[in-house]
């Protein structure tokens, strides 16, 4: 892909013309939705609400993690932030 997108950007360049290249680095951006901001965009944007609302807030809230190596578990932290991997 890195190949493809250094040729088109090479016979850009040689027809004279301007690039611009975009990269977005979008591997963490689910670890960072505040859950009540998504909540509202549910409700204002697709109208989510009621029981199904009720469902997505205790879907995101009163979550917890930790981590365990060799049998060893850190103390539980609350998530406050984020959607759980594979939503």
């Amino acid at each position: 892909a890195l190949v493809r997108v250094q040729n088109d950007i090479l016979k850009v360049i040689d027809n004279n013309k301007c690039v611009i290249l975009l990269l977005l680095d979008l591997s963490a951006a689910f670890d960072t939705v505040d859950h009540d901001i998504l909540l509202n965009r549910l409700q204002s944007n697709f109208g989510i609400k009621g029981k199904a609302q009720a469902w997505f807030r205790s879907y995101l809230t009163d979550r917890t993690h930790f981590v365990k190596i060799d049998g060893n578990s850190s103390s539980v932290h609350p998530v406050s932030y984020g959607v759980p991997q594979g939503s």
